[in-house]
């Protein structure tokens, strides 16, 4: 077969990068918009209680923040993800037949080779977070979460502790208790929906049962 006649064919398959690529910048984008609006909004929230002569009064307040900067996370988990599974799509259906397209493989590849470096504690757990930072602001918005608690802790709890008070005040334990609980489950959604590997399983089935994965094992 001519280069010519396979011209088209090439052409199809960069125009269908190119759609990816674009679809990729956009879930980029949103995710951006969504940090930017989840941190400005809880900003608001705090600011708001802030401005109270007593702060003290208003303390369901950082946990109305926490509440929110968690639906923040899980829209970024989200957009985190769907960009993820194209650029697996990307890796697998687009770069084995044009290899001078490479960026999907090169960016796994990096993501594995990464996590393999063997580094100090204190470097190695800073160059963890900055990666994650770079890759979804989700952890962004979980330390501002734990600044909602702390704030909590010392408008509620310290005063509490330090009155030397017997008496609990069953709204503050719920806040905290509602606090906490939104961070564990916070915690597992992250881990859960940080993990690629179902989405590699599934989408490396769908090529090989393919006639593209067919012609791929042939050459």
């Amino acid at each position: 077969m001519s280069a010519n006649s396979n011209m088209p064919y090439k052409e199809a398959i960069i125009s269908e990068y190119a759609n990816v690529r674009a679809e990729i910048l956009q879930l980029n984008g949103q995710i951006f918009t969504i940090l930017t609006g989840s941190l400005a909004l809880n900003l608001t929230i705090l600011g708001w209680m802030f401005s109270k002569d007593d702060p003290s009064k208003y303390l369901y307040l950082p946990t109305i923040g926490v509440i929110t900067l968690f639906v923040g996370c899980l829209m970024l988990l989200n957009r985190n993800r769907l960009a993820h599974r194209l650029a697996i799509f990307q890796k697998e259906f687009i770069e084995n037949r044009i290899p001078d397209i490479c960026w999907g493989r090169v960016y796994f590849q990096y993501r594995d080779e990464y996590s393999k470096q063997e580094k100090g504690l204190f470097s190695s757990r800073f160059s963890s977070w900055s990666e994650r930072i770079a890759e979804s602001g989700v952890y962004v918005l979980s330390v501002i979460q734990f600044v909602n608690l702390i704030i909590f802790v010392l408008y509620a709890i310290l005063p509490w502790i330090t009155s030397g008070s017997t008496k609990a005040d069953w709204l503050k334990v719920a806040n905290l208790l509602v606090m906490v609980i939104v961070l564990i489950i916070e915690y597992v959604v992250a881990k859960r929906m940080t993990d690629y590997s179902a989405i590699f399983k599934a989408m490396n089935k769908v090529l090989n049962s393919s006639s593209m994965g067919i012609q791929l094992t042939k050459g």
